[in-house]
């Protein structure tokens, strides 16, 4: 069913020319992007409830683009484009200050310290972020993993130029108003991780 619906969304979604990565067959009210988006539980949920807004999600790994193409085979598919790779070439190619939100959840923690230069956030990470982010805009990082999420606000506040959203402890442990769980995050609260939502803004 997963290859079924892989052979019959793709077509319409995947980003094969990244100078055209934007278009859509509407205008879009405002872009958002996900990095990273594992099954697709949220990208789906939020194509959806949102149509007038124009989605990119990244994933690198086929099983969790086939997921997400189960999950949105039978939808509207104007609004959702697919890219099947690693974010930083996509990033490279999108012109500057034009997304309103993105999204990076549950990444990869690589939790020893030999690997802490594969996590997604990284200062040149953060550096192509801000660039194509529109003033105002909010990047959204949330993790179950005490030590990167230390590590995201560390790397971000280092930057410099994101605000930090929270003002108190409660601020990133409370999830954003409207959210969307996923079920990975209902996993680590069964488990009894403590899931952190960080979101970070682009000043005005």
């Amino acid at each position: 069913m997963r290859q079924d619906a892989l052979e019959t969304v793709l077509p319409q979604t995947e980003i094969r020319d990244l100078t055209k990565a934007l278009n859509f067959p509407f205008k879009p009210e405002a872009l958002w992007l996900e990095i990273g988006f594992g099954n697709g539980d949220s990208l789906a949920a939020w194509h959806r409830e949102h149509p007038r807004i124009g989605f990119i999600g990244c994933e690198p790994f086929i099983n969790g683009v086939a997921h997400l193409c189960k999950l949105v085979a039978d939808d509207d598919l104007s609004n959702l484009r697919i890219w099947r790779d690693i974010a930083q070439p996509l990033l490279a190619a999108i012109p500057d200050g034009v997304f309103e939100r993105i999204y990076i959840l549950n990444s990869d923690p690589w939790p020893k310290k030999k690997h802490h230069r594969r996590r997604v956030i990284q200062q040149d990470t953060l550096d192509a972020l801000w660039r194509v982010m529109r003033a105002g805009g909010s990047l959204i990082v949330t993790t179950d993993h005490q030590s990167l999420a230390e590590w995201t606000i560390e790397q971000t506040l280092r930057h410099g130029k994101f605000e930090w959203t929270a003002k108190s402890q409660a601020d990133w442990q409370t999830p954003p108003e409207g959210w969307l769980p996923t079920r990975y995050e209902g996993k680590g609260a069964t488990a009894g991780r403590q899931q952190s939502y960080l979101i970070f803004r682009k000043p005005v």
